[in-house]
């Protein structure tokens, strides 16, 4: 693997393009993966699309693990059967290649939803729904623009799924808004569990409260995430819908199926983002 970063001039006088190559050559293949990311970097803010690829390319193989416990039938897998099951499929070279495609997904996803966002909030702004009080109104709006953001994302959504689970993307006919409504109304979910238990811990600690309810709210929306991720593999149309997805991954897996890989996300995660931060630091102290 070989990587290499080159500065360009100056662009429209506010920064400079930088330009990451990344060149996989699996060994006795013959064959040359090259990947490129370019990103305009502002003098006074940094490098936030680069920093947010490199958080990717760290956090990307423990997702795959993560989806994969969750389209495995409940309690039949390990993290640890599930990842060399993968490699073994992919081999090292094609895990990279997954990761690169990863990493490229999320980042145009995350662009197309910050673009929508930002024209979203000015006709917002200021917007009160019929007896609504402030929070609800929050939840409310909060809803809508999911929602909105989700009708442009989500076929990139079901394509890291496709990535994650092994397949090869395919640009397929139908199937890009399987689980669409589903994944709407447990963002809503999410969105009011947050708020409305933000205000019930501030009580407790101020300081904690909008992380003790970002956990409370993942644990009530990841079985949402679950039911999300096997629809949007659902090419044999074994489901009539997500809400009969629900019922028969709840019926003949149990309620341990509806939180496969929560284990796992819920010690990995800290793992992950405790090598994100030694790496940036690592990278503030280059001259």
């Amino acid at each position: 693997v070989t990587i290499q970063s080159t500065w360009g001039s100056k662009v429209k006088g506010d920064g400079c393009r930088s330009i990451i190559k990344l060149e996989i050559c699996p060994p006795h293949t013959g064959e040359r993966l090259v990947f490129f990311a370019g990103h305009r970097h502002m003098q006074a803010g940094g490098a936030p699309r680069l920093k947010r690829a490199v958080d990717l390319a760290i956090q990307s193989p423990f997702e795959r693990v993560k989806t994969l416990l969750q389209i495995a039938p409940g309690g039949t897998s390990s993290a640890i059967e599930v990842a060399t099951r993968a490699v073994a499929a992919d081999g090292a070279a094609g895990c990279l290649r997954r990761v690169a495609l990863d990493v490229c997904l999320d980042l145009l996803r995350g662009s197309i939803g910050r673009w929508i966002t930002g024209r979203l909030k000015p006709l917002m702004k200021g917007w009160k729904g019929p007896f609504l009080p402030p929070a609800a109104n929050g939840v409310f709006l909060g809803s809508v623009a999911t929602a909105v953001t989700l009708a442009a994302t989500y076929p990139i959504d079901a394509l890291r799924t496709r990535n994650y689970a092994g397949e090869e993307l395919a640009f397929v006919r139908s199937g890009w808004y399987r689980g669409y409504g589903f994944a709407v109304a447990s963002g809503a979910l999410h969105r009011a569990v947050y708020v409305f238990g933000s205000k019930l811990f501030e009580k407790l600690d101020k300081r904690l409260a909008p992380r003790l309810a970002a956990s409370v709210a993942r644990l009530f929306s990841y079985p949402a995430a679950t039911i999300r991720r096997r629809i949007q593999l659902d090419d044999a149309r074994k489901y009539r819908g997500a809400l009969d997805c629900l019922v028969v991954t709840w019926r003949d897996e149990g309620v341990s199926a509806l939180y496969g890989g929560f284990a796992w996300f819920v010690l990995v995660t800290p793992a992950t983002w405790f090598a994100i931060g030694k790496l940036q630091g690592l990278v503030r102290k280059q001259p």
